[in-house]
């Protein structure tokens, strides 16, 4: 649209003036800046990203503090909560947490007391690397002890994954046994309390509904258990790696000396 209507207005200067019989330079320099006007327009005012990042930065009432690359990537995910228009069967965690790890991805090659604009926020790797061509070698440094912690990491939960999973049919069978012996009591005690005087259909609802409510917390103790399990797991793996990360690193000292 505005490349259109700047086209319009500089053939109708145009012609205008040189009926009068203005000078070739006026006309060059008519024509430069309905240039960079349309330039300006097109690249830099109607940019969605620009826009999108404008948004995404913008101070919070809570703090007026400058943004650093390190403030990025929760920015953007808080936004991205508040703005995503994706109807989909998973969370709005689950659908912007890619979104914002790619946003963090580019930041680890911004020099972390670089204030973030939209514009540089709005740059692929390559341009920042070009931008901040010191700072390339921290980066990529930066990026291989992360990778690596992710494997390590990554490989714990593996680890608790396979111990819990391991114990997961002896959890079962003896919670199973354990609930069909506490059923076996409750029923008795209840038809002996419920039933003293003689069934009626009242009392019968009565213990089908209570037994019910003691199959269902039943349940929930499977539910809760299996929940708990794997993080239990993992907390004892991350502990015990490292503390022997602790032994390695005295050992190789002690081996020093």
């Amino acid at each position: 649209f505005w490349l259109k209507w700047l086209w319009f207005l500089e053939r109708f200067v145009l012609t205008t003036f040189v009926s009068e019989g203005v000078s070739a330079f006026v006309f060059m320099v008519m024509g430069v800046g309905a240039f960079f006007l349309s330039f300006w327009f097109v690249h830099v005012s109607a940019s969605p990203c620009h826009d999108t990042y404008k948004d995404v930065l913008k101070p919070t009432r809570k703090s007026n503090a400058a943004v650093r690359p390190a403030d990025v990537e929760q920015m953007y995910m808080e936004w991205c909560k508040k703005n995503m228009r994706v109807s989909s069967a998973k969370s709005m965690d689950e659908q912007c947490h890619p979104l914002a790890k790619k946003v963090a991805d580019k930041m680890k090659f911004v020099p972390p007391e670089v204030v973030v604009t939209p514009e540089i926020a709005c740059k692929g790797i390559e341009d920042l690397k070009k931008d901040y061509p010191d700072y390339v070698s921290t980066a990529l440094a930066a990026e291989k002890e992360e990778d690596a912690l992710t494997a390590k990491n990554k490989a714990i939960w593996e680890r608790s994954k396979q111990a819990a999973s391991s114990l997961n049919d002896h959890f079962t069978e003896t919670l199973n046994s354990a609930y069909k012996s506490l059923q076996k009591d409750v029923k008795e005690k209840l038809e002996a309390i419920v039933l003293e005087a003689g069934a009626t259909p009242h009392s019968e609802v009565l213990l089908q509904q209570f037994m019910e409510a003691v199959e269902l917390g039943n349940k929930g103790i499977m539910t809760k258990i299996g929940q708990k399990k794997d993080t239990l797991f993992k907390s004892w793996l991350t502990e015990e790696t490292r503390v022997q990360a602790q032994v390695e690193t005295e050992n190789a000292r002690v081996a020093e000396l």
